[in-house]
């Protein structure tokens, strides 16, 4: 009994030492409630849906698993395809470490978000500022009415990254400090790591005058196949568990499935990302943190890098041999993602 209590008091001394939240991640070991919780999204979930820019219907999920209402907040901007759903482990994670409510957007064009094109599964945006727009327009309308007064931190992956950049690049009105505390990104698009000029070419001919082909499948890309959705050929995640997890995913809501993006996608993805290097300097009034895949085949290491080094307070942390989606990886570079999170999201 003595013993137990003096490990208690050492741990709890060690930890407030180290200013550093215990590791409440869910092991992969155990994830029989995210299961749960993919089954049964509307228990642990409010949806709300308002509409986005051209008219277009666009949905999000708010988590809320903190009894302590007047906590912080975090607000997850998905990468391409992701969906909202997929994000609610790291949702109960983050409610585990006293987090009072998670808002996760399902971006246009995938996820439970309206679509554009007859084939739901293609990834395609008609204008990269569209995601911007219908960004600020949840956060103004759905986000920060429900977070008055709450420290909030903002979470991006991805093409999220790139949306959110934009974002806060392009943002008026109330000052910034105001609105956000810190900003977390997780292998953000800043580059494409296979990607050089003739691409843009392409992918600018493949558009020019409205042509047809501008919404088709790049080359390589179609319609979803489980055949080749194998966890070998996967450039996400070396979790064989959370693998499988996505995929029940799939098949519990399979309207969310969007596979190969459009040269029309891509042609404005790359533009963004054009734009983005072309003015790194965010000028943020609120820490910035950037954790790099080290094993990542699809964004640009490198980009991130530069991107980090021109803002005035951005820590850079590169998880070697992690793969693309770190919050859907191994526990090892999983748990150290959530865990920084948490320290973000903790009043100064």
């Amino acid at each position: 009994m003595h013993r137990l209590l003096f490990l208690s008091l050492a741990i709890s001394l060690h930890l407030i030492l180290l200013d550093c939240p215990l590791a409440l991640a869910l092991p992969e070991s155990d994830l029989s409630i995210v299961r749960e919780g993919i089954r049964n999204l509307p228990k642990f979930s409010t949806a709300h849906r308002f509409t986005g820019r051209g008219g277009l219907s666009i949905h999000s999920l708010e988590f809320t698993f903190s009894a302590n209402a007047q906590g912080p907040v975090v607000v997850i901007v998905p990468g391409r395809g992701e969906s909202s759903g997929k994000y609610f482990e790291t949702a109960y994670d983050l409610g585990q470490g006293g987090v009072s409510s998670v808002f996760v957007i399902d971006h246009r064009g995938q996820g439970f978000s309206g679509r554009m094109l007859p084939d739901p599964q293609k990834g395609h945006v008609e204008d990269f500022a569209d995601y911007t727009a219908d960004l600020s327009r949840w956060i103004d309308e759905i986000v920060l009415p429900r977070s008055s007064g709450r420290r909030i931190v903002l979470v991006a992956h991805s093409m999220g990254g790139a949306i959110t950049a934009k974002y806060l690049a392009s943002i008026s009105g109330t000052p910034l400090s105001m609105r956000f505390s810190a900003l977390l990104l997780s292998s953000p698009m800043f580059g494409i790591s296979w990607a050089g000029s003739w691409l843009e070419r392409l992918a600018e001919a493949s558009c020019k005058n409205r042509s047809p082909t501008c919404n088709s499948y790049v080359q390589g890309t179609g319609p979803y196949d489980p055949t080749k959705d194998t966890f070998e050929a996967n450039l996400w995640t070396s979790s064989l568990v959370r693998f499988r997890i996505n995929r029940e995913f799939y098949a519990t809501y399979p309207d969310t499935i969007v596979t190969g993006p459009t040269w029309g996608w891509l042609r404005q993805a790359l533009l963004a990302m054009k734009s983005l290097r072309a003015q790194r300097n965010l000028a943020m009034p609120f820490p910035i943190f950037l954790f790099s895949a080290g094993a990542d085949r699809i964004v640009d290491n490198a980009e991130e890098a530069l991107f980090c080094q021109a803002q005035a307070d951005c820590t850079f942390e590169t998880l070697p041999n992690a793969q693309h989606s770190l919050l859907e990886e191994k526990d090892e570079w999983r748990s150290r993602v959530i865990e920084k999170i948490l320290l973000l999201a903790k009043p100064n």
